[in-house]
């Protein structure tokens, strides 16, 4: 299977507006059929 044919999932990506600024969050992981990308590998 081509890398084009797969599905991506991507990341999970928060964003909170404060007073003060702002705040985002994402999780460490991104997938691509089998594989899984991580900071920690």
């Amino acid at each position: 299977m081509e890398l084009s044919e797969m599905t991506f999932k991507g990341t999970t990506t928060v964003g909170l507006v404060c007073k003060d600024g702002v705040v985002l969050a994402t999780d460490k992981r991104a997938t691509v059929g089998y594989m899984v990308a991580s900071k920690e590998a």
